[in-house]
């Protein structure tokens, strides 16, 4: 047998391993490619999902960033127990003005924000929903509640004010004896609609108050007769007024 020279035996390469090599390669680097956008399309979703979740956990937030405190058992700091009117209620004397509670959604069948301070507050599109005597002597003083929900049921909004308040498109609705001794003196109410049983609106202050476009049909009879002003309340063609109420008779500006 011959030996090879230098003692090593030379490895001859054909066409056809050269092209098998070649696709192995190819198959290699279209594999590698493939992983590696797969793992993009991966981190892309999981970004999506992480902000998708983040989202959803701020929404949540802010229908709960006050709800969760309504029971004072929890450690509810705005839960007041001291032995006078309105004790126990959430929110009972809170002070929170100027705070931003927009979009704020919140339902108790207790009185919300009994003689609580929301002046300059922004709730702008907020669902607040109370039990009797909900908002009974709050402060709305020129707070921003466009697009808001305020329901409570029997006797509320007594002695609120929301002087200088924007409560464009608003609706405030309560049972009977809404909104009686309230002050609505300079408030916007253009679009908004107000709704309360019999003896509703009782010594309400309505100087100079914007009605245009506002619904008032759903107020109990003889309401409107009842409130006061020294600047005449505005309305135009547009405001819907109970069946019983005579704007021009009470001497009400129609624009």
């Amino acid at each position: 047998m011959d030996a090879q020279p230098d003692g090593r035996r030379k490895r001859q390469f054909g066409v056809g391993k050269l092209l098998l090599l070649t696709s192995c390669i190819a198959v290699l680097l279209g594999s590698c490619t493939a992983v590696h956008r797969a793992r993009s399309k991966q981190a892309q979703l999981l970004t999506r999902l992480a902000t998708s979740e983040a989202e959803a956990a701020m929404g949540q937030l802010r229908v709960m960033n006050m709800a969760d405190m309504l029971d004072a058992r929890q450690g509810n700091p705005f839960f007041k127990e001291d032995g006078i009117a309105g004790q126990g209620n959430p929110f009972f004397k809170a002070d929170l003005q100027r705070q931003d509670l927009s979009q704020t959604v919140i339902r108790s069948t207790q009185a919300l924000f009994v003689h609580a301070n929301l002046q300059g507050s922004d709730l702008t599109n907020a669902r607040l929903t109370g039990g009797g005597g909900s908002f009974q002597k709050a402060n709305f003083v020129e707070a921003r509640l466009q697009g808001c929900e305020l329901s409570g049921a029997h006797a509320a909004f007594q002695l609120a004010n929301f002087d200088k308040a924007d409560l464009r498109d608003a609706v405030l609705s309560g049972e009977t004896a809404t909104l009686q001794g309230a002050s609505l003196a300079g408030a916007d109410l253009r679009g908004a609609r107000l709704i309360g049983g019999p003896a509703s609106m009782q010594n309400c202050n309505l100087d100079g108050t914007k009605f245009q476009g506002a619904d008032l049909s759903g107020l109990g009879s003889n309401s409107l007769q009842a409130c006061f002003f020294a600047a005449p309340p505005v309305y135009d063609e547009q405001t819907v007024f109970p069946t019983d109420f005579d704007p021009v008779a009470e001497g009400w500006w129609r624009e």
